[in-house]
């Protein structure tokens, strides 16, 4: 088989040791227990096409592959039907996976998608570089905005039910609705007025429901930094539009690849590309799987301001 996980090496009668190739190390913990995936949980995803190779791959055993009671480097005994049927079931999941993954389709949807993300990634450098170029040094403001769950829907919060009112058509359009008048205010209020540029991911949690992440991009100012009064606009104007029910959150204080993005980007070439790291980890935030009223065509789930007028025209 061409590039097994695992192989029995130094065997002797029922002894040897368990040896795995470098490139699986990352999944072993993967198969730590008998793999009995659920499918049904992901009926209202739309799944990649590497998720969906690898439960078809499963569907195509005629048992679960396990590691459980293989130690690597460990010389002890094992009964030889172990040996045999562990490894070899885990070395045929991965032919069934590579080969699902050579076919001809699915490589078509695998170049599709990654196209679509270059594409994504390279309009919003495009933004960038532009409002760089027009406006000089910026600062970076990452914030969540999303409308504040219902008391019965944090109760009824159910892992495989997604098909209660706080999932639905209805809240995305509503969210949607906020975040577009929030925009639509910038032009008459003065502080936000230093908002530039923005870039916009629409995303969903099951705990959350829906909500934006967003990325301001702010003019800087010779005597005092804006980007501390920009935010407290934003949830000012946030909790305006959406009659107290909203609510913010700045990424700042997450583990995003986002942090310590902030100031004089036009001036730190590392901090720019901090920038585009967290601009290309949201372009790819669906590579794996998506909840589908987010996948429909109807909705850009990346959203981005019109590029500025070049200085040269």
């Amino acid at each position: 088989m061409i590039c097994p996980g695992v192989q029995i090496i130094d065997q002797c009668l029922l002894w040897g040791r368990v040896q795995y190739f470098e490139w699986f190390r990352p999944f072993i913990k993967l198969f730590d227990e008998p793999l009995y995936p659920n499918i049904e949980f992901f009926k209202d995803f739309a799944l990649s096409v590497e998720l969906t190779v690898f439960f078809k791959a499963l569907s195509l055993m005629k048992s679960p592959p396990s590691l459980m009671g293989l130690v690597e480097q460990s010389y002890r005994s094992y009964h030889e039907d172990i040996w045999k049927d562990k490894t070899e079931c885990i070395n045929e999941l991965i032919y069934h996976i590579r080969s699902l993954l050579r076919n001809k389709e699915n490589r078509s949807l695998i170049r599709a998608r990654n196209k679509r993300i270059a594409k994504n990634l390279k309009s919003c450098r495009k933004l960038t570089e532009m409002l760089f170029e027009k406006y000089g040094d910026l600062s970076v403001l990452h914030i969540d905005l999303a409308i504040k769950p219902l008391k019965q829907d944090l109760e009824h919060n159910h892992l495989t039910d997604l098909e209660t009112a706080f999932h639905s058509h209805q809240n995305l359009e509503q969210l949607k609705g906020k975040v577009a008048q929030l925009w639509a205010n910038r032009r008459h209020n003065h502080t936000l007025q230093h908002i530039v540029g923005r870039i916009l991911k629409f995303e969903h949690s099951i705990k959350k429901g829906f909500y934006v992440h967003a990325i301001f991009l702010i003019k800087s100012h010779a005597s005092h930094d804006l980007q501390p009064s920009c935010k407290l606009e934003i949830t000012r104007q946030w909790l305006q539009i959406t009659q107290n029910k909203g609510c913010t959150y700045d990424c700042y204080l997450a583990s995003y690849p986002s942090n310590n993005i902030g100031y004089g980007l036009n001036e730190n070439t590392t901090v720019r590309e901090k920038l585009m790291l967290s601009i290309e980890y949201r372009c790819k935030a669906q590579k794996f799987f998506i909840f589908k009223l987010l996948d429909s065509k109807e909705y850009r789930t990346l959203q981005k301001s019109q590029c500025p007028v070049s200085i040269a025209n």
